[in-house]
């Protein structure tokens, strides 16, 4: 409120600084004087304790709650039918190739009822019919306005094209669907005749339907001719096409070809004719200020139609059947007949009793838990198990999952082959007018035998030199149906979902608003997107929001056409709380140092201070960088090098570029121990080494090299890097020689009385100590005596790299030089003599 404008706000409060507001009407003490003269109080006025009672509301429950006796019966009806399994470890090469040619027949079957191939041979004669009609029109004078024809007729020509792209694809698909259905069981019979034994009921049946070779050589002729003259058509508009853009290409060229010929002519008239090199970079210099040459284009080529027929043709004798060429129509039984088991080898017999053993159950779990398992049952030949069981669940909480779990049974415990989720039925599917609903499964379990069987999940060949290996798990597809059970009277156990009862706080709208408005298992959202704006639904009714908000994403497009979205949001307020847009940061000066700072762009890998303000950031900071970026994109390296040697150039530059990248993610993978740094917990281990390292013999002359902790270059700082100078001893040291005072230690000064001039005793010891130098700084190690000094000292000098960058690229440009000089220190008394009475002695200490 203080923040309103024009003190709008304050009006709100005292001169006390409260909020001005009416006294509080509930006073603490009563105003009505005590009735004295009822002694007893009124029984109707006495008050009744009565214990408080929660009513607990649990979402998972239909009605709230489990503790509500009165609740709704409710009631799912789980119909497990059969079982067939498509692949099993206990199935023979036979039954393989079997359950491939089952596979490649249904999906024969589910073409021919579709017939796409003669749906769109219909539809291309309809839009042949449509053109040619539109041509005639246009020869009569009867067309349209010019622009509205041509638009028509290309349409119609780009729609023919399409249309017999698909028909052919189409055609082509079925041609090879027949021809692997007659491999296969081709495939079988060498099998059989291999083996000497049948394990398979499965026969091919293929019934051939003559045709008339004259007419289909017609309509083929006629189809070819038809399918060249669009070819032609199409390749002609390309040509087209592409000489327009060459034309308006060389226009171009032409132009910039020009413009830079008159400007060289006019720079030779005022500098003279003269030809050197400073005019060649003058020259230079003028196509850079004209920008990026543009190369000249190059003249398309005339569409060949020598061999156009030949090529339609193949393609045709390869996707479509050819002229009186029969009509095949493959047809499986299973009228075959199985050998018995007695006259079978002695692996297929072994394979056959572990089929003859083997049990299937299933178990029925609602929201995980389990409510109902079948009966076991044994493996028919063809691996087809019958349950035909319906089991009735009553729920009393809101459906989540329905699973089905496939077992194996085995002597000592069950094995767990695939699970399979159901959907949750809609509340108009009752018992009474459910189907059936095949759900695939598959197991990834590894299973191999030492007989007959293939086994799942191992390798295993139809060759004799068991080339070409195949790998196949346990599958199978479980016929079953989850529907809503029926009453006595014929009432629908249904759980409420009307407007009347259901609220926004339904689990089973959160969970699945869709199945609500009854349209589960709908994929389409576009349809229902429509369906709700032709419905005219409430968006503000509380029932409806759920749907509202499941549908929201889905519409929104142009012209009020639904759309799906392409991405999911995480954060759906994310927007709302960015400090700035996707645009703005691109646009901060700041942000883009800092983003080519951390990708270690050679420009700004060595920054080391990035301001605060954009404004505080030149522009020139950026001029190196972007140079570098364009001519990495010029296409011209220079005027003399060949093409390949600017292959070899533009290849070296990305070798390197590639290279220091991985360098760069390679120094940037750190462990635990670089990034946290902790001491080891000692224990009876450790303690061991270290009192075995107390009697170690000491060996000075074989010294164990300590390695120093490895720091990477982003974590120094200036300061943290220094040069290591070890000065150990030094040997014959020249010695002082002549006059001079030395200290009490160095010696006294020399006299003929004492020795003869020249003589050794005559010499004068020396103070030597050494003074290291680098890059202005000076260390000193302590003064030593005698000729044969020894210091055993390291002296730590700061090493400066520039812009503080210690990789080791920048680390080799550092060309300074270490001096290591070694100094006398020179003592020499000084005598002052202040008064008569009064001597001083100074020692001054100099070095040569």
């Amino acid at each position: 409120l203080l923040k309103e404008p024009e003190d709008q706000g304050s009006k709100w409060f005292g001169e006390d600084g409260k909020i001005i507001a009416l006294p509080d009407p509930l006073k603490t003490e009563p105003t009505r004087p005590p009735n004295m003269l009822l002694d007893e109080p009124e029984p109707m006025l006495e008050t009744e304790y009565r214990k408080a009672w929660l009513k607990e509301f649990d979402g998972r429950y239909i009605d709230g709650s489990e503790q509500i006796p009165q609740h709704g019966r409710y009631q799912l009806d789980v119909d497990v039918n059969t079982l067939v399994f498509t692949h099993h470890s206990l199935f023979s090469r036979e039954h393989v190739l079997s359950a491939k040619l089952n596979q490649l027949y249904q999906q024969y079957l589910v073409r021919t009822h579709k017939n796409m191939a003669n749906f769109l041979t219909d539809k291309l004669k309809a839009l042949k019919a449509a053109a040619k009609h539109l041509e005639s029109q246009e020869g009569q004078g009867l067309n349209p306005p010019p622009t509205e024809q041509s638009g028509r007729l290309r349409e119609y020509k780009n729609e023919i094209r399409q249309t017999r792209k698909l028909r052919d694809a189409e055609q082509q698909a079925d041609r090879n669907l027949l021809k692997n259905i007659l491999k296969v069981w081709r495939d079988i019979k060498s099998l059989r005749q291999l083996q000497a034994f049948t394990n398979t009921a499965v026969k091919l049946v293929v019934r051939k339907e003559e045709t008339d070779k004259e007419n289909d050589r017609v309509v083929w002729e006629q189809e070819v001719v038809e399918e060249v003259q669009e070819e032609e058509e199409a390749m002609e508009e390309e040509y087209r096409r592409q000489m327009n853009r060459y034309e308006a290409l060389m226009a171009e060229w032409k132009k910039q070809h020009k413009a830079r010929k008159q400007k060289k002519k006019k720079k030779k008239k005022k500098e003279g004719s003269q030809e050197s090199l400073q005019d060649s970079l003058q020259e230079e210099s003028i196509d850079h200020e004209e920008g990026e040459l543009l190369p000249k284009p190059e003249e398309p080529q005339a569409p060949d139609r020598e061999g156009l027929q030949e090529k339609v043709r193949q393609k045709a004798l390869q996707i479509r059947r050819r002229p009186g060429e029969p009509i095949l129509t493959p047809e499986v039984t299973n009228t075959a007949t199985i050998t018995p088991k007695q006259q079978c080898p002695r692996g297929e017999q072994l394979r056959r009793q572990d089929v003859e053993r083997l049990q299937v159950f299933m178990k029925v779990l609602f929201n995980d838990k389990e409510v109902s398992r079948t009966r076991p049952r044994s493996l028919t030949s063809d691996f087809k198990v019958t349950f035909g069981e319906i089991f009735p669940i009553l729920i009393i909480q809101w459906p989540e999952s329905i699973k089905l779990q496939v077992f194996e049974r085995g002597t000592l415990s069950n094995t767990l082959l695939a699970e399979v989720y159901s959907g949750i039925p809609e509340a108009a599917v009752t018992s009474g007018n459910v189907e059936l609903e095949d759900l695939e499964f598959s197991s990834d379990q590894r299973v191999a035998f030492d007989h007959e069987a293939v086994g799942s999940g191992v390798m295993f060949s139809f060759e004799e030199d068991n080339s070409n290996p195949l790998c196949l798990l346990t599958t199978g597809i479980v016929s079953t149906s989850v529907s809503w059970g029926m009453g006595d009277d014929g009432t629908p156990l249904v759980p409420p979902v009307g407007p009347t009862t259901t609220t926004i706080h339904s689990p089973m709208l959160q969970a699945d608003p869709v199945a609500a408005i009854g349209a589960t298992g709908m994929v389409d959202m576009e349809k229902l997107a429509n369906w709700i704006e032709e419905s005219r639904l409430d968006p503000n009714d509380p029932s409806n929001a759920a749907l509202m908000q499941h549908v929201k994403n889905f519409t929104g497009g142009k012209n009020g056409i639904s759309r799906m979205p392409d991405y999911f949001r995480l954060e759906q307020l994310q927007e709302e709380f960015n400090f700035a847009t996707d645009a703005e940061l691109e646009k901060s000066k700041r942000f883009r140092l800092l983003k080519f700072r951390s990708r270690e762009v050679p420009e700004f890998r060595s920054y080391p201070m990035v301001p605060l303000r954009d404004r505080e950031i030149p522009d020139s900071i950026f001029k190196d960088y972007e140079k570098r970026q364009r001519e990495k994109e010029e296409k011209d390296v220079r005027d003399d090098m060949d093409a390949h040697r600017k292959r070899v150039a533009r290849f070296q530059s990305k070798v390197k570029e590639h290279v220091l990248n991985r360098y760069r993610m390679a120094r940037h993978q750190f462990s635990l121990n670089d990034m946290v740094v902790e001491d080891q917990v000692p224990d009876i281990g450790t303690l061991t080494v270290t009192l075995l390292k107390i009697t170690e013999p000491r060996r000075p002359l074989r010294p164990v090299r300590k390695e120093r902790k490895k720091v990477t270059a982003q974590a120094l700082s200036p300061g943290d890097v220094k040069i290591l100078v070890n000065i150990q001893r030094a040997f014959n040291m020249q010695i002082r020689t002549g006059g001079g005072a030395g200290s009490d230690g160095g010696g006294g000064t020399s006299s003929g009385a004492d020795s003869a001039a020249g003589d050794a005793h005559s010499a004068v010891l020396v103070r030597p100590f050494v003074e290291v130098t680098f890059q202005r700084t000076n260390q000193k190690t302590s003064t030593a005596e005698g000729i044969n000094p020894s210091w055993n000292e390291e002296l730590q000098l700061p090493l400066r790299v520039p812009n503080n960058d210690y990789s080791p690229g920048n680390l080799q440009t550092v060309d300074d030089t270490l001096f290591i000089n070694v100094f006398d220190e020179l003592v020499i008394d000084i005598l002052e003599v202040g008064a008569c009475y009064l001597i001083g002695s100074h020692l001054n200490k100099t070095r040569r």
